[in-house]
C-alpha cells in the first residue's frame, strides 16, 4: 500500500460533488490537493468544508474551465509552482444534459466534448511533464469516466458518448505508459448523490434505481483505495459493474432495459416539459 501523506494531487471540477468529496477524502489522508473550478467563490466555500471537517488541510485553488487548453496549463504550473510537485491527477470535471440523440443541438454536443474529452487530455498533458519528474512520485492519472460509458443511456446519449471517449483514452493510455511506471485508473460512478442531476435539466430527478445509487464519498473512498493500491478500473458500486458484465454479455436484455429506461423518462418529460 502506497503511503499517501504529502503527496500532492490535482483535482478538476472539485467546488462540489465527487470533486469535493475527493479533496477532502485526500486531505484527510495527508495529501495536499489543488482543487480547480469555474467558479472561485464556490471553490472558496468548498476549501472551508474541507478545512471545518480536516483543519490541517493544505489546499491550492484555482478558478479555471478546463474546456479552454491555456486556462488548464496555468492552473497546473500554478499547482506545481505552490506545491513543488504533482503525483496524481483526477480528472474529474464534466457535466451531461437531458437530451435525445436527435434533439441535441451541434454546439451543445461539441461544447459538452470540450469539457469532458478535451477537458480531460488538457489537463493530463498539461501535468505529465511534472508527474514525470517528482522524485518518488505517485505517478498515477485517474480519470472519472461513468458506468453510463460502458451503455449508452436514452436521454444522455451524448454525455455517455464522451464517457466512452474517455474510458478509451484511460486503457490506451494505460498500456502507452506502464514501461514509465504510471498507473491509469478509469473510475465508473453510477447515479450519485450530487447535483449532476438538478444542472443536467432533469429537475434533480434521477433515473437511477435507488438500490444502485450512491453518496459521492463512497465514490471518493473508492478513489482514494485506488490511490493506495492502484487499479485499472475502479467500480464504487460493485452490483452496477455486474449488471454491465450481464448487460454485454445479453446485449439484447440491455437493449430491452434501455427502451423501457426511455418509456419512464418520457413520462417524466411530459409533465416536466422540454428542459431548456
Amino acid at each position: 500500500m502506497r503511503n499517501l501523506h504529502g503527496k500532492v494531487i490535482l483535482i478538476s471540477g472539485a467546488s462540489a460533488g465527487i470533486g469535493l468529496a475527493t479533496a477532502l477524502a485526500c486531505a484527510k489522508a495527508g495529501m495536499n490537493a489543488s482543487m480547480c473550478g469555474r467558479d472561485l467563490p464556490r471553490l472558496e466555500a468548498a476549501a472551508q468544508t474541507i478545512r471545518a471537517a480536516c483543519p490541517g488541510a493544505n489546499l491550492h485553488l484555482f478558478a479555471a474551465d478546463v474546456s479552454r487548453q491555456a486556462e488548464v496549463e496555468a492552473w497546473v504550473a500554478d499547482a506545481a509552482g505552490c506545491f513543488g510537485r504533482v503525483d496524481a491527477i483526477y480528472c474529474n470535471a464534466g457535466y451531461g444534459q437531458l437530451r435525445t440523440i436527435l434533439e441535441t443541438t451541434d454546439r451543445e454536443i461539441r461544447e459538452m466534448f470540450e469539457t469532458n474529452y478535451f477537458g480531460t487530455l488538457s489537463l493530463i498533458q498539461a501535468a505529465m511533464p511534472h508527474l514525470r519528474k517528482a522524485d518518488g512520485g505517485l505517478r498515477h492519472i485517474l480519470i472519472c469516466a461513468s458506468a453510463a460509458a460502458k451503455v449508452g443511456l436514452p436521454s444522455y446519449g451524448h454525455y455517455s458518448a464522451t464517457k466512452a471517449a474517455q474510458d478509451a483514452v484511460a486503457s490506451a493510455l494505460r498500456a502507452e505508459m506502464a514501461h514509465e511506471g504510471f498507473a491509469v485508473s478509469c473510475v465508473y460512478p453510477t447515479g450519485t448523490r450530487t447535483e449532476f442531476f438538478k444542472r443536467s435539466g432533469s429537475h434533480g430527478h434521477s433515473n437511477t434505481p435507488a438500490w444502485m445509487e450512491q453518496s459521492a464519498d463512497q465514490v471518493a473512498n473508492a478513489i482514494l483505495a485506488a490511490l493506495h493500491r492502484p487499479r485499472p478500473e475502479v467500480w464504487p458500486h460493485f452490483l452496477t459493474r455486474v449488471g454491465v458484465v450481464l448487460g454485454t454479455a445479453l446485449p439484447s436484455f440491455a437493449a430491452a432495459q434501455m427502451i423501457k429506461l426511455f418509456g419512464r423518462q418520457r413520462a417524466q418529460r411530459s409533465l416536466q416539459g422540454r428542459p431548456e
